[in-house]
């Protein structure tokens, strides 16, 4: 996934403008418990990564940066129908994969190495699946991009980035391929820039470069740092809106660019941010509502809409998304990419949404915010989460608290 993403962390409150915001990572996940209720050319270039502290660090010892070479090939994952999870449960804080294939019977399969960092759902470097039988995380402060099997071991270093190591990355739908973001200002990186790397074939090229954080702690809710694949494999796409600039390429697996590359610095009016890939369409939101690109092209898509966390279908043509009301509460509604027709899940304040299955969408509650919740915001989680059945129109509270990543992948 995304992953873009998004496509990762503990628990994220809604922000609003108008207050010092700040950004606190979160993710989200669910099981039943069911009572229903109704830039830059490519340059070859070996990788390297980041650490998940977005504030400023001690001084940094200059030592050697390890260097990885991208395998040529991967081996091929074996054919799998099933539907996964990695996501943590209620009542603990483990990370595990979950098979959800059958929705009133979800079992455990394996658990996920604990030193894996970035669990969540903002899209910032959390773990992810490769394949059925394949995840991949940041380990070493992510510093160090892993590939390994459910089982856990043997691991596999795809890439490392020094510095403040990789930020964000993502797999080819075959598996084949890898997409990241690195933050490392000790290899004459610009200041305030991320390095876009695309790996294929053995090859590591630094493809691009986008406006970086501010390393201050600052944020909103309108955040967003993904690279992802499109689901057929030929295109990659970044889309960044962070305090210093804001961003959006789209990329072949040679680092070429497709279209124009849309870029602002941080006075930017015109900001992008929240995209995610369904069919080979990429939609994104700016200040006039979601567009669509298709080829280079752009059209309106939702006028108007201002969506959050996006996340489509596995089984492509639908989009789940939440957007705030005049109350100031999120609620969820999905999109047919087709005709653009939309539907609101719940009437109920609900935020975070994904889809666990095309059937089944996974989604977390939300409330005002209380005085003593300590942080300037309108809204955050009520602790709760929920399963939503998109052919019976009921909804049932979930024992999932919070989701890195979905199998199958979007598509």
């Amino acid at each position: 996934m995304a992953r873009g993403r998004t496509r990762v962390i503990t628990l994220f409150c809604l922000l609003i403008t108008g207050c010092g915001t700040f950004h606190i990572p979160t993710g989200t996940a669910s099981s039943s418990s069911r009572s229903s209720s109704p830039i830059a050319s490519p340059t070859s270039t070996p990788w390297q990564p980041a650490s998940p502290a977005r504030v400023a660090s001690a001084p940094r010892l200059s030592t050697p940066c390890p260097v990885i070479q991208p395998a040529p090939r991967y081996p091929a994952p074996p054919a799998s129908n099933r539907n996964l999870v990695i996501a943590k449960l209620r009542g603990s804080d483990q990370a595990v994969i979950r098979d959800v294939t059958d929705i009133d019977h979800p079992s455990t399969v394996a658990t996920v190495d604990p030193s894996a960092r970035g669990f969540g759902t903002d899209g910032y470097g959390s773990p992810a699946f490769v394949s059925a039988s394949t995840i991949s995380y940041l380990a070493d402060n992510v510093n160090r991009l892993v590939r390994a099997p459910l089982s856990g071991q043997p691991t596999q270093s795809v890439a490392y980035a020094c510095g403040y190591g990789i930020v964000a990355f993502d797999w080819s739908p075959d598996g084949q391929s890898f997409t990241y973001l690195s933050e490392d200002d000790e290899l004459g990186n610009p200041s305030h820039v991320f390095q876009w790397h695309i790996a294929t074939g053995g090859i590591d090229r630094v493809v691009g470069s986008a406006p970086t954080w501010c390393h201050c702690g600052n944020g909103s809710e309108d955040n967003s740092l993904v690279v992802s694949f499109s689901p057929n494999g030929q295109f990659v796409s970044l889309i960044d809106n962070l305090m210093l600039g804001t961003n959006l390429q789209i990329r072949r697996l040679d680092g070429s660019l497709v279209g124009t590359e849309i870029r602002g610095d941080r006075t930017a009016t015109n900001r992008l941010t929240m995209g995610v890939w369904s069919g080979t369409d990429f939609f994104y939101r700016d200040p006039q509502g979601v567009q669509r690109w298709r080829e280079g092209a752009v059209k309106q898509f939702l006028p108007g809409v201002v969506w959050l966390h996006p996340w489509a279908s596995p089984a492509g043509g639908q989009v789940v998304y939440s957007a705030r009301g005049s109350d100031g509460f999120s609620r969820v509604s999905v999109v047919d990419t087709s005709t653009g027709q939309t539907r609101q899940l719940s009437s109920q304040p609900r935020s975070w949404p994904i889809f666990l299955t095309p059937r089944y969408v996974w989604y977390r509650g939300e409330r005002l915010f209380q005085p003593d919740d300590g942080i300037c915001i309108m809204t955050t989680g009520t602790g709760k989460t929920y399963i939503y059945d998109l052919q019976t129109g009921t909804e049932w509270e979930s024992v999932i608290t919070t989701i890195a990543d979905v199998w199958p992948h979007r598509a």
